[in-house]
């Protein structure tokens, strides 16, 4: 589930097994009912499938820093938005 802590409206509700496609719904769920534009803080349980569902959201491909003078270009990375 997902709660605003301020009001305690519940924001969404998912019930039965916990897998990555629940996370997946509960994110989306949320997102559908915040403010564009709007990245809330996330508490969770530790069910590690939230990451999968809150980067899919909250995500961006980065360029990652190169570290040596030579060798390959580091490849683009999933990561979260600032």
């Amino acid at each position: 589930m997902a709660i605003d802590p301020v009001s305690k409206l519940l924001l969404t509700l998912d019930v039965g097994d916990r897998t990555l496609a629940m996370a997946q719904r509960v994110v989306h769920q949320g997102v559908q009912v915040l403010a564009p534009g709007c990245v809330p803080l996330f508490l969770t349980d530790g069910f590690k499938e939230y990451t999968t569902a809150l980067l899919a959201h909250y995500g961006q491909w980065v360029q990652p820093v190169r570290r040596q003078a030579t060798g390959s270009t580091p490849k683009l990375r999933w990561m979260p938005r600032p």
